[in-house]
């Protein structure tokens, strides 16, 4: 797609982190967030979770040195996770600039236990994630321009119970354009019941139509397999087309 030449982007990181001490999954994380922070020209917010069993903020902070981060603390809830934050995080950046976007995710897989069966493919999907929602900002500033929204893995179908709205990206990293999601009389309101509420969100806003995605849509209704699900062949099919493999997909492993 091709959008309004010389138009950049002012671009935001909206990131949170609940750093659970039992494996280092968030340390991947922000690893693999590393090697994308030059794409945010604007502000760059990480709220960090605290609580019994989580790293202490200042360990999170260590890792972000010199990277020009705003830091927020919550108290972790084990319930809500990322969903009690998420508006206050939004009002941080709120504007209704057509050229400002901010970019939303968060700390992936950290809650699963390390051996899980299931870690493998949390891997691999979140690193396809910050791929190819981060790694073309010329992509991303031309999109943007043309819808309210845009990220992985689009689901044109409701998932009960977990995400009961028509549509959503799967895995919650998306992008959004501050005019229209600022100027929706409804933005600061989210269903405060549920942790899977902000992967839902911006369907209680924007028609599926509004909403681009960057890669991995499905509109097979009837089909309810995650990316948590897939193994390393399904994963091989799906990037093939973009000269990707499990082996290629850009990672530079943390170390420490």
């Amino acid at each position: 797609m091709s959008g309004q030449v010389g138009i950049t982007m002012k671009r935001n990181l909206l990131y949170f982190i609940c750093p659970f001490k039992h494996q280092d999954e968030w340390r991947q994380n922000v690893a693999e967030l590393f090697q994308y922070l030059d794409a945010f020209n604007h502000r760059r917010i990480v709220t960090i979770s605290q609580g019994k069993g989580i790293e202490n903020a200042g360990e999170v902070q260590k890792m972000f040195e010199g990277k020009r981060i705003e830091f927020i603390e919550v108290e972790n809830d084990p319930i809500l996770c990322e969903t009690r934050p998420f508006v206050r995080m939004l009002n941080e950046v709120q504007s209704v600039h057509a050229q400002e976007i901010s970019f939303y995710a968060h700390a992936k897989g950290v809650s699963y236990e390390r051996g899980s069966s299931y870690l493998r493919n949390i891997q691999l999907w979140r690193r396809a994630m910050y791929y190819f929602c981060l790694n073309d900002m010329r992509q991303i500033d031309s999109v943007m321009q043309h819808f309210n929204c845009c990220g992985c893995f689009k689901r044109s179908r409701s998932c009960k119970p977990y995400v009961p709205e028509p549509w959503h990206f799967s895995g919650t990293f998306f992008w959004f354009n501050h005019q229209k999601l600022y100027s929706h009389p409804n933005w600061a309101q989210i269903k405060k019941d549920t942790r899977w509420a902000v992967e839902g969100y911006l369907a209680t806003l924007f028609e599926e139509k509004s909403a681009y995605c960057l890669f991995g849509e499905n509109k097979k209704k009837n089909d309810t397999r995650s990316p948590k699900n897939w193994n390393e062949s399904k994963w091989n099919q799906i990037l093939s087309p973009y000269s990707l493999s499990v082996n290629s997909m850009p990672f530079n492993k943390f170390v420490g």
